[in-house]
């Protein structure tokens, strides 16, 4: 289904979970520079590479996007959106109480600039 999934590392100690995050989470600016640096160092193009976020503190890698979308997006996101001319999309939850967005699809993996397009 994915190519590649990232994410955060626990903290072992003595080959046991502590708990504990290795690292910071990136979120906010270090998501974007990772996010950066990420498409460089692959080849990626994120001028025609699409994301999902549904917070405010999305908005600095979303802003790196060509094709940025809010869904669910709480108040300063939205404003953002709209003012941006983004796509807002607005998702309910089932009858199970489930919801019906893929958590796990809140970033797509940017497109690789040397790939041609149809």
């Amino acid at each position: 289904l994915f190519d590649e999934v990232v994410g955060s590392s626990m903290h072992v100690r003595d080959g046991v979970l502590t708990g504990y995050l290795a690292k910071p989470p990136l979120v906010d600016e270090a998501r974007a520079a990772w996010l950066q640096r990420y498409s460089e160092e692959g080849g990626y193009d994120l001028a025609a590479s699409y994301g999902y976020g549904d917070s405010h503190s999305d908005l600095p890698w979303l802003s790196l996007l060509g094709k940025p979308s809010a869904i669910n997006p709480d108040a300063e996101l939205a404003r953002e959106s709209h003012k941006r001319n983004w796509n807002i999309y607005r998702w309910k939850s089932g009858g199970s109480g489930v919801r019906r967005d893929v958590i796990a699809a809140r970033t797509t993996l940017p497109t690789r600039t040397d790939e041609k397009s149809d």
